[in-house]
């Protein structure tokens, strides 16, 4: 009989680190690099729009993913801010062009970020809305972290946290995240 239940025991015990090495020579198979872009209406006019965005110093009154936010020494002229998470974790950003109200392009600025991504943000007019279009092109070194990211998160899970946030913000509860459209 306790031979039995150390069996039990090392089977449940090593479920989690067969778990990590199966994820992570999965993770090992995927490129580290990605890229995804997604779109939506924001019930807003784009100056209104831009305004929420740029104002980084702010964002976690409307950004669920952001539980606070602060600028911090510029960089280059850029400004550069960090957020921090419901769960404590830290991550600063970097604004590398802004081009109000129309394109706004941010980078991750921390050396010790478990990723690299650019963001490029446009704002166009539509029927008195904005459509946003975010485009994010990152890098996941960690092969562990790559398979999280492609198959239990999803590469576009903060992008539609972004636009499900914004739009709720002005007034909006059930957004439509699509495709970009695309231009003939």
């Amino acid at each position: 009989m306790r031979r039995k239940v150390l069996m039990g025991c090392a089977f449940i015990f090593s479920m989690p680190l067969f778990f990590f090495l199966v994820a992570s020579t999965t993770g090992f198979l995927l490129s580290a690099d990605h890229s995804t872009s997604l779109s939506a209406v924001i019930p807003a006019d784009r100056q209104a729009v831009w305004d929420v965005m740029a104002d980084v110093e702010n964002i976690s009154e409307w950004n669920v993913i952001v539980d606070k936010s602060e600028l911090l020494e510029p960089a280059d002229g850029k400004r550069v801010w960090r957020e921090t998470d419901p769960a404590g974790g830290a991550i600063s950003f970097r604004e590398v062009e802004a081009d109000a109200p129309s394109r706004w392009q941010t980078e991750v600025y921390d050396a010790l970020a478990p990723y690299s991504a650019q963001w490029e943000y446009t704002l166009t007019e539509e029927d008195g809305k904005t459509r946003l279009t975010i485009a994010e092109t990152g890098t996941i070194p960690n092969p562990f972290r790559r398979f999280l990211m492609r198959f239990l998160v999803g590469y576009d899970r903060f992008q539609r946290a972004y636009f499900e946030s914004l739009a709720e913000h002005f007034g909006d509860d059930a957004v439509q995240i699509e495709l970009p459209p695309t231009t003939p």
